[in-house]
């Protein structure tokens, strides 16, 4: 079968992912071939519903730790056809899995541990239908001084250097 991968390619992305997705899929003994886009060309064509991408190898990163950040976006209001600037290039759609997202969306502030239980069980049924494929979880280590007072961490942002201060 032939499967055309897109990936991205610019200041800082070089296509690396998209490449370990064809060399992947060529050892499954597909026909992979990738076509490497700019970030915004790229978007605009893997959210267009109407180009039909089979295979998108992207990062995808979270704005906060969080299992709504992901899993939250693969609903159908985020699926709008035809839509270039949509939020769900796999077009997935299933008002099952929306009643469950409603569901842990919920239950998440008055029962935190419930809710972190249903978004893990909405993360496996997920991976398991092959919605989308995570290749990596990112994480950094920040390595600091002795003499540095005052760190911190955002989730999203890192280490917040303005706030820092050596002793």
């Amino acid at each position: 079968m032939r499967i055309r991968v897109w990936g991205t390619v610019g200041p800082t992305d070089d296509g690396a992912s998209g490449r370990y997705v064809v060399s992947v899929l060529r050892r499954l003994r597909f026909r992979a071939t990738l076509r490497l886009l700019g970030l915004t060309r790229f978007l605009d064509y893997t959210n267009d519903s109407r180009n039909g991408a089979q295979v998108i190898a992207a990062v995808w990163g979270a704005a906060w730790p969080s299992a709504s950040n992901f899993i939250a976006r693969l609903t159908c209001r985020f699926f709008i056809p035809g839509d270039p600037h949509g939020a769900n290039a796999c077009e997935f759609c299933d008002p099952a899995i929306d009643r469950q997202v409603n569901d842990a969306m919920a239950l998440q502030p008055r029962d935190p541990a419930a809710g972190h239980a249903l978004w893990a069980r909405l993360d496996r049924e997920l991976t398991d239908r092959a919605v989308w494929l995570p290749l990596a979880t990112p994480k950094s280590t920040d390595i600091i001084s002795r003499r540095v007072r005052n760190y911190q961490s955002n989730p999203a942002l890192g280490v917040l250097v303005d706030q820092l201060w050596v002793r």
